[in-house]
């Protein structure tokens, strides 16, 4: 079996190594599924978005569910860049 390279080192990667957080907020205000919840996390993190914003009965991490769906992101999303607040 071959070794396998990380992906951060090939070359194809190296035009990503600067990649900066955009500008963009996500609200997620009444999201009852924390399945979507979990998904909107993933998906903040992967697109590199500024802050996401949980509100009204939004589950918030740690919650199973969540954790399941995140795959980790909701860990590694910046702890500054994740604002609970409530409206």
């Amino acid at each position: 079996m071959t070794e396998r390279t990380p992906y951060l080192a090939t070359q194809v990667a190296a035009r990503y190594a600067d990649f900066r957080q955009i500008p963009v907020s996500i609200l997620l205000d009444n999201v009852r599924s924390m399945y979507n919840v979990g998904a909107f996390f993933r998906t903040a993190d992967a697109a590199g978005c500024e802050k996401l914003y949980l509100c009204g009965i939004t589950g918030r991490p740690p919650k199973r569910a969540i954790t399941k769906t995140a795959l980790g992101a909701e860990e590694t999303f910046p702890g500054s860049t994740l604002r609970i607040h409530a409206l």
